[in-house]
């Protein structure tokens, strides 16, 4: 009585002491999205930030399924998936949908294009409905005022919060980096996102992407090795996620899946061959990438002489997925111990 002044009120609370929290934290997809708050997705051109929120919204469309190698639980898509595209039409998210979802079990996905309406005009329409996601794609469509104003950017977080405390359901806000920005790790998507500060400091997860040659990374930054989320660190993923995008459904599985519907593992001798060039490569400072101008079968080393290009490439994918192969901070393919590259790992690799 004496701590609460001769307030009822306070006196009674204190008397109740703390109650038991009856909203844990959970998940549209465990470890990475959580539900009742917002998750800020940023990656570079061509990482394919659309495809994958896309991906996420129809899984969630279609009452859970597995996205990027994740599970999306049936229990956490009971209501509607929305997708506010921004910059895509109808007719690229139709070519999209029909490619991830021929069977259009996705019924629950509603596909908003653009339409000069407020954010909070488009989302009083749903007021009334059971809703399970809300992806906004991407964020300066979305915002009244410009990126670089923390009110503007403020505005739209509120909005976004607001809603998802309401709905008790993710929302995934789609932002770009400042353009030129070099972003070869997940690290360096912090340093990256455009615009405001609050970017980074209202949304209560970050993921980033990062795409080097036909691999993307998918993960939670972690610049200076604090992971850019605020939940606690026993329920979050730890870690990257390296993935592969299958150009007839448009969807992305891990890479280690990948290698095992590829059938059989390869031969020995070009998982070795493969693993002689990379490290001599790695030790030289030359970047190796999985395809392109700088991939290991383009560069033509001696060690792969004889081995055709799906072989070098499914050797790689291979070892990329039992950890044999990493990829290195410049988006590079090294082997795992060659990381720290220098004479003396080229001679413990090739020894």
């Amino acid at each position: 009585m004496r701590l609460s002044g001769g307030d009822p009120e306070v006196f009674a609370a204190l008397c109740e002491g703390r109650k038991k929290n009856d909203q844990p934290v959970n998940f549209l997809v465990e470890g990475l999205i959580p539900r009742r708050y917002v998750t800020l997705l940023v990656g570079s051109r061509k990482t394919g930030k659309s495809t994958v929120a896309t991906e996420l919204a129809a899984v969630a469309g279609s009452g859970g399924g597995e996205w990027c190698g994740f599970t999306v639980p049936e229990e956490a898509c009971k209501g509607l998936s929305l997708l506010l595209s921004g910059e895509d039409g109808h007719d690229i998210l139709y070519e999209r949908l029909e490619a991830m979802d021929p069977e259009q079990r996705a019924d629950q996905l509603q596909t908003i294009p653009v339409d000069g309406r407020p954010i909070e005009d488009i989302l009083a329409d749903y007021e009334n409905a059971p809703v399970s996601l809300l992806v906004v794609d991407p964020a300066r469509k979305y915002l009244q005022g410009d990126e670089d104003s923390s009110d503007s950017v403020d505005r739209l977080f509120s909005t976004l919060e607001s809603f998802a405390q309401r709905k008790g359901c993710a929302v995934v806000l789609v932002h770009h980096p400042k353009k030129g920005a070099p972003i070869t790790s997940l690290a360096q998507v912090a340093e990256a996102a455009r615009g405001s500060a609050v970017f980074l400091d209202r949304p209560r997860v970050t993921l980033g992407m990062v795409r080097s040659g036909a691999e993307t990374v998918l993960g939670i930054p972690a610049p200076s090795g604090t992971p850019l989320h605020n939940l606690p660190a026993r329920k979050m993923f730890q870690g990257q996620r390296r993935l592969v995008r299958c150009d007839e459904t448009f969807k992305h599985r891990p890479i280690d899946q990948a290698a095992k519907r590829t059938g059989s593992a390869p031969e020995d001798a070009a998982l070795e061959a493969v693993s002689r060039a990379a490290a001599r490569l790695a030790a030289e400072g030359v970047k190796v990438t999985r395809t392109g101008q700088a991939g290991l079968y383009e560069l033509r080393p001696g060690e792969i002489a004889g081995l055709s290009r799906a072989k070098v490439r499914a050797a790689i994918d291979y070892m990329l997925s039992d950890g044999r192969l990493v990829t290195g901070e410049d988006g590079g393919i090294v082997p795992a111990k060659c990381e720290g590259n220098g004479p003396s790992v080229l001679e413990a690799m090739l020894s």
